[in-house]
C-alpha cells in the first residue's frame, strides 16, 4: 500500500511531466510554422527553434541513465568553429563543434567539455550550431546553470547567438569561439 502522501507526490510529478511535454510539443510546433526571431541579451536575435532544443538535454540525460549510449550527431563532418581553452583546466586545449552539433559544457562525467570544479553545474551550458538561411543566428550558446556563464563579461540571459571572437567563462576557465574559415 502506498501512503497518501506519496501517491499525491507521484501524481504531482506526473501532471508536471505531461504539461512540461505539451509546452514543448507547442514550441515546437510553433518553431516549425514560424521562423520568427526572440530576442535575447543586447538584442541579440535567435530563432525560436533554438529555444526548443533545451528540452533534448533532458532526453539525454533520460536516455543516459538508462545506460543507452549519446546520440553523435556530426561527429565525422569538418569543423565549422573551434572553442580554445585560453584560462582555467583545459588551457591550451581546442574543442571542435561540428555542422549541426550540439557541445555540452559542465560537470557531468560525459559533457564534452568536462570542468570539474566547484560553481559549475553537471550540464552548465550547451552550444549548438544551426546553419540557417536567413541568417539570424548560426551559433547560440543556452545557459543552464545556476551560476551563470559570462559572454563577453557580461552574464548570459538564457541564450544567446555567439560571433567570431567571443569570449565564454565557466566558472575559471575561458573560452575563444572562433568560426573555421573555408
Amino acid at each position: 500500500m502506498i501512503p497518501p502522501e506519496i501517491g499525491w507526490l507521484i501524481l504531482g510529478a506526473l501532471i508536471g511531466f505531461i504539461a512540461g511535454s505539451l509546452v514543448t510539443w507547442q514550441l515546437r510546433q510553433e518553431a516549425d510554422r514560424k521562423p520568427a526571431t526572440w530576442d535575447t541579451t543586447d538584442a541579440q536575435r535567435l530563432l525560436r527553434s533554438v529555444q526548443a532544443t533545451a528540452p533534448q538535454v533532458v532526453a539525454n540525460l533520460l536516455r543516459r541513465s538508462r545506460g543507452q549510449p549519446r546520440p553523435r550527431e556530426g561527429r565525422r563532418s569538418a569543423p565549422v568553429a573551434v572553442l580554445r581553452a585560453t584560462r582555467g583546466l583545459h588551457q591550451g586545449e581546442t574543442f571542435l563543434i561540428r555542422r549541426h552539433s550540439t557541445l555540452t559544457i559542465g560537470r557531468a562525467d560525459d559533457a564534452d567539455i568536462r570542468l570539474d570544479e566547484e560553481g559549475v553545474s553537471r550540464f552548465h551550458a550547451q552550444i549548438t550550431h544551426r546553419p540557417d538561411p536567413s541568417g539570424a543566428a548560426e551559433f547560440a550558446i543556452i545557459d543552464y546553470s545556476r551560476n551563470g556563464t559570462l559572454l563577453n563579461g557580461r552574464p548570459i540571459k538564457a541564450v544567446a547567438s555567439l560571433e567570431d571572437g567571443d569570449l565564454i567563462q565557466v566558472g575559471s576557465t575561458t573560452l575563444v569561439f572562433q568560426k573555421v574559415r573555408r
